[in-house]
C-alpha cells in the first residue's frame, strides 16, 4: 500500500512530533553531551527512554507518518543505541564525581527538604534558648532536671584539658556513636510520611536551645561556647542533613503518584542514599573534632578558626559540581 498523499496524513504526522518532541530533545540532548556531564538521574532514565523510542520509531512505521519523520527517529535510534552500548558508560562516573558533583547536585535539588529541616530545627533552637536565657525555670519543661544538673556541673567544672591520644580516640569514637544515633533516628522516622522527622528535629532543636540557654544563663558565657564552637558547625549541620533525608524518604512514601510506594521508594533510594551520606560525613568529622580538639585548652580564636573552615568545608560541598546545561537539540522537522 502507498503512503497517502493528503493533509491528513501529514498532519498525523505533525501530531505524532508534536506528542513527542519533547522527549526526542531530551534524547538528542544526552546524546550530544559528554557522559561525564550526565547528571545520575540521566544514567537512570535513559534506558527506559531508549525503549520509548524504539516503540515510537515501531509506532510510526505502522502508522505511515512522513519519511522525514521516520528518518528523524531512526537516526535518533542509532545514536541512542550506540551511547547505551558503548563499553564506556559507567553508572555513577566514579567515586569522587559521585561524591563532589553528584551529591552537592542533589543536595540542591533537594533544597526545600533541606530549608525546611533547618527552619525547624534551627528555629526552635534559637527560640527555645533565648526564652530560656530570659526565664531560666523554662528549661525544666523541656529537659529534665536532673539532666540540667549533669549538663551545669560539667560545663561549670574544668571541661579542657591535654589529654592523650588514647582518650582523644575513645571521645571521638563515643561521640561518633552518640551522634549518629541521633540522626538515624531523625531520618528513619520519616517513613511515617515524615512526621518522624519534623517531631524529632523540633524536639533536639528545642532540647539543645534548653540546655544552651539553661547552662549559659547558671554559669556565664565561658565554657559552654568554648567547648561546641569547634565542633557545632559540622554536628548542626549533619543533624540538619539527616532530618532532611527524612522528610524526603517521606515524601516519597507520600507523593507515590501513579506508582505504587514500594516502586517509588525503590526508584528514589540512590537519592535518599546520596542527602544521608554527607549527614554522615559532616557529624563524623564533628566527632573526630569533638573528641580531639574541643576538649583542649585552645583559645576561642583558635575554635573560630576550625569552625569558620568547617563552615567553608560545607559551603564548597554545596556549591561544587555546578555544571552548564548540555548543548540544546535542534527540532524535528515533518
Amino acid at each position: 500500500m502507498p503512503y497517502p498523499n493528503s493533509r491528513t496524513y501529514y498532519s498525523r504526522s505533525e501530531r505524532f512530533v508534536d506528542e513527542h518532541q519533547g522527549e526526542w530533545a531530551q534524547i538528542s540532548r544526552l546524546c550530544s553531551t559528554p557522559l561525564r556531564r550526565w547528571a545520575p538521574e540521566d544514567y537512570r532514565e535513559f534506558p527506559s527512554r531508549f525503549r520509548r523510542l524504539c516503540d515510537q520509531l515501531q509506532n510510526a512505521r505502522e502508522q505511515r507518518l512522513s519519511i522525514k519523520t521516520i528518518r528523524y527517529i531512526n537516526a535518533l535510534v542509532g545514536r541512542a543505541y550506540h551511547v547505551l552500548y558503548q563499553k564506556s558508560l559507567p553508572k555513577t562516573g566514579g567515586l569522587g564525581r559521585y561524591l563532589f558533583v553528584a551529591v552537592p547536585a542533589l543536595l540542591r535539588r533537594r533544597w526545600v527538604f533541606i530549608a525546611v529541616a533547618a527552619l525547624v530545627f534551627l528555629g526552635s533552637f534559637i527560640v527555645t534558648m533565648g526564652v530560656t536565657m530570659a526565664n531560666p525555670g523554662f528549661a525544666s519543661a523541656v529537659v529534665p532536671e536532673e539532666q540540667l544538673e549533669l549538663f551545669e556541673d560539667m560545663y561549670r567544672g574544668n571541661v579542657f584539658s591535654s589529654r592523650g591520644l588514647s582518650a582523644r580516640f575513645a571521645g571521638a569514637a563515643y561521640y561518633i556513636q552518640h551522634n549518629t544515633s541521633i540522626a538515624y533516628v531523625s531520618f528513619a522516622t520519616g517513613l511515617l510520611g515524615g512526621m518522624g522527622s519534623l517531631y524529632f528535629l523540633l524536639y533536639n532543636g528545642l532540647f539543645l536551645g534548653a540546655v544552651a540557654g539553661y547552662v549559659d544563663n547558671s554559669i556565664g558565657r565561658g565554657n559552654f561556647w568554648m567547648f561546641v564552637t569547634a565542633h557545632g558547625v559540622f554536628e548542626l549541620t549533619g543533624l540538619i542533613l539527616a532530618g532532611a533525608a527524612g522528610l524526603f524518604l517521606g515524601w516519597t512514601v507520600l507523593a507515590s503518584g501513579t506508582h505504587s510506594r514500594r516502586s517509588n521508594l525503590r526508584r528514589n533510594i540512590p537519592e535518599i542514599i546520596g542527602m544521608l551520606l554527607p549527614a554522615s560525613m559532616f557529624l563524623f568529622f564533628a566527632a573526630l573534632i569533638e573528641g580531639g580538639i574541643s576538649p583542649l585548652p585552645e583559645s576561642m580564636e583558635v575554635r573560630m578558626a576550625v569552625a569558620a573552615f568547617s563552615a567553608l568545608i560545607i559551603i564548597w560541598n554545596f556549591a561544587s559540581g555546578s555544571r552548564k546545561p548540555g548543548p540544546r537539540a535542534g527540532p524535528c522537522k515533518t
